[in-house]
C-alpha cells in the first residue's frame, strides 16, 4: 500500500511538531491479491474501450439500408448518446463512491453495462429508440467506472507503482478498442442484418466477469479509513497483504498511519497561508483544505481532460471506419460488402496501434516524469494532426492520411491517452478526490461529446466553407496548441510524490515542475 509504513526493523521517524517523516520505511511490494484486484477493477475501463472500438464498426451496417437506415443526424445520436449518459454517470458516481464504495459503484457499473448490452443486442428495427436505450444504459455505466476505477487502483497501489498499474486501466481500454476491432472485423462477414447484433451484445461477456470477480475483491482501505471503518480497513489490507503472513499489530499500526496521513495532509492546509506578494490571507475550503490549492488542482485536471478529447482522439476511434471510407474516396452510401470490410480491418489496424503505443506508456510512466510524457505526446500530436490535415485538403494522398493517422495514435497513447487519467487520480486530497475525479472525468466526457456530436457536421461545414477535406484536423491542432501552452504553465510534477502531499504543489496561483513545492 502507499505510504503505508510496515515495520521492518528501523524505527518510525518523527519531524518537527510531531510530523511523520518521509524517511519512515515504506511497504511497496505489490502481492497476487492486490494485483487481481487491479486486473479486475481494470475490467470496467475495458468495458469503456470494447464500447468504443465496437460502435465504429457496428455504425457501417447499423445505418445501412438494410437496417435502420440512419442520416447523419441520427447516426451522431446513437453514437453520442452513450456519451451522454456517460458524463452523467461520472458526474453521480462520485457522490455513490463516497457513501457506496469504490466496490460498490464498480459493480453496479458492471450490472448495468449487461443489462445495456442485451438491450442493444435485441434492438427490433422498428424500435431504434430500443438501441438508443441500451447505448444510454452502457454510457452510464461506463461513466461510472472511467471515475471509480483510475482512484480505485491510485488508492490501492504502492507509491512507486502508482503510475504503472493506473497507466494498466488506461491500456485496459485500448485492449478492448483492440478487442472490440477485431470482433467488428470478424462479424463484418456474418451478415449485414446479424452480424452488428452479435458486436454489441457480445459486449456482456467481460461485464459478467467483472461483476462475477470483482464482488469478491477487496474494498479500498483508504475509503474505509476515511469513512471511520477502521475494523474493516484492517481486514481489507489483511486481504491484500495476506501471502506477507503479517502481524495482526502491523496491519493495525498501518491502518493507524493511514489515518496520521490523511489527517496530516488536511491540518496542513488549515494552517494559515498568505499571499506572497499582497499579504493577504487565503480563504480556507472546508475539510481544511485550500480553496486556492483544490481550485488550481482542479483546474489542471479538468484542462487535462479537455485536451486530450479535443485532440480528437474519440473521433478516430468513434468514426474510424467512415474517416478511413473519406481518405481512401469510397461513397458511404454505395459502399460494397468487401469495401466496408476493407474500412474496419484498417480500423482494427489503428485500434491495434493504440494498444501497443499504450503498452510503451507502462515502459515509460515509470521512466520519465509525467509532466515531461504529457507535454511531449501533445506536441508531437499537434504535428501529426497538421500532417493529417495537410495530407487530405493539401497533398490530398490516401497513404499518408492513412500514414498520418498512424502517427497520431503512436504519439498520443503513451502520453496524451494515459497521463489525464493517471494524474487526475494522484492530484486532489482525500476528502476531495471522489468529487474532484468526478468533476474531471464529467469534463472528459462533456468534451468527448461534443467533440463526437460535432464531428460528422463539423466536417462537412468546415469541409463545404474551404471547398478541401481534413480541415477539422486543423482545427483540433489548434485547439492542442492552445493547450500545449497552458499545461506548459500549469502541470507540474507529481511523479513518486506520495498521495497526500501531491496536493501541497497547488498552493500557489502558478504551478511549477519542481517537487520544492512539497517541502
Amino acid at each position: 500500500m502507499e505510504e503505508l509504513s510496515i515495520p521492518l526493523n528501523k524505527p518510525q521517524r518523527k519531524g518537527k511538531a510531531g510530523e511523520v517523516s518521509d524517511e519512515i520505511e515504506i511497504y511497496s511490494e505489490i502481492t497476487c491479491t492486490t494485483c487481481l484486484a487491479i486486473m479486475l477493477a481494470a475490467v470496467g475501463c475495458f468495458l469503456f474501450g470494447y464500447d468504443t472500438g465496437i460502435i465504429s464498426g457496428a455504425m457501417i451496417f447499423i445505418r445501412s439500408p438494410q437496417n435502420f437506415n440512419l442520416n447523419d443526424g441520427q447516426h451522431e445520436v446513437v453514437v453520442s448518446v452513450t456519451i451522454a449518459t456517460a458524463s452523467i454517470g461520472s458526474l453521480s458516481s462520485g457522490i455513490l463512491s463516497r457513501h457506496i464504495g469504490r466496490k460498490g459503484v464498480i459493480l453496479v457499473a458492471a450490472a448495468v453495462f449487461s443489462v445495456g448490452g442485451l438491450f442493444m443486442a435485441f434492438a427490433p428495427l422498428e424500435h431504434l429508440w430500443i438501441l438508443i436505450l441500451g447505448r444510454a444504459l452502457i454510457g452510464l455505466s461506463i461513466g461510472s467506472a472511467s471515475q471509480t476505477v483510475p482512484v480505485y487502483i491510485a488508492e490501492v497501489s504502492s507509491c512507486k507503482l502508482r503510475g504503472y498499474f493506473s497507466v494498466i486501466s488506461v491500456a485496459s481500454i485500448t485492449s478492448g478498442q483492440v478487442v472490440a476491432a477485431c470482433v467488428a472485423y470478424g462479424f463484418s462477414f456474418v451478415g449485414v442484418t446479424h452480424g452488428w447484433r452479435w458486436m454489441l451484445g457480445l459486449s456482456i461477456v467481460p461485464s459478467t466477469i467483472l461483476l462475477a470477480g470483482f464482488f469478491f475483491m477487496p474494498e479500498s482501505p483508504r475509503w474505509l479509513v476515511s469513512r471511520g471503518k477502521f475494523e474493516k480497513a484492517r481486514k481489507s489490507l489483511q486481504r491484500l497483504l495476506k501471502h506477507k503472513k503479517i502481524s495482526t499489530d502491523s496491519i493495525a499500526e498501518e491502518v493507524d498511519q493511514i489515518l496520521q496521513r490523511i489527517k496530516h495532509s488536511q491540518e496542513r492546509h488549515i494552517e494559515r497561508q498568505y499571499n506572497d506578494t499582497a499579504g493577504v490571507q487565503i480563504e480556507k475550503g472546508k475539510n481544511g483544505c485550500s480553496n486556492i490549492s483544490i481550485r488550481n488542482a482542479l483546474i489542471v485536471g479538468c484542462l487535462l481532460q479537455a485536451i486530450q478529447q479535443f485532440a480528437g482522439i474519440n473521433t478516430v476511434m468513434y468514426y474510424g471506419a467512415n474517416i478511413v471510407q473519406d481518405a481512401l474516396g469510397i461513397n458511404a452510401t454505395n459502399a460494397t460488402i468487401a469495401e466496408k470490410q476493407t474500412c474496419v480491418g484498417i480500423a482494427a489496424i489503428i485500434a491495434g496501434l493504440n494498444f501497443v503505443f499504450t503498452l510503451l506508456g507502462l515502459f515509460l510512466v515509470v521512466r520519465i516524469k509525467r509532466r515531461v510524457l504529457t507535454l511531449g505526446s501533445l506536441g508531437l500530436v499537434i504535428i501529426s494532426l497538421i500532417m493529417a490535415g495537410v495530407s487530405e485538403s493539401i497533398i490530398k494522398n490516401s497513404t499518408m492520411s492513412l500514414v498520418s493517422f498512424g502517427a497520431y495514435i503512436s504519439f498520443f497513447a503513451p502520453g496524451m491517452g494515459a497521463m489525464p487519467w493517471t494524474i487526475n487520480a494522484e492530484i486532489y486530497p482525500q476528502h476531495f478526490r471522489e468529487a474532484g475525479t468526478s468533476l474531471s472525468t464529467f469534463v472528459n466526457w462533456i468534451s468527448n461529446l461534443i467533440v463526437s456530436l460535432t464531428f460528422l457536421s463539423l466536417s462537412h461545414e468546415l469541409n463545404t466553407l474551404f471547398e478541401v477535406n481534413g480541415t477539422e484536423f486543423f482545427l483540433y491542432a489548434g485547439i492542442c496548441l492552445l493547450g500545449f501552452v497552458c499545461l506548459l504553465v500549469m502541470l507540474p510534477e507529481t511523479k513518486d510524490v506520495p498521495l497526500e502531499k501531491v496536493i501541497n504543489l497547488f498552493h500557489t496561483n502558478i504551478c511549477c515542475c519542481s517537487l520544492e513545492r512539497i517541502k
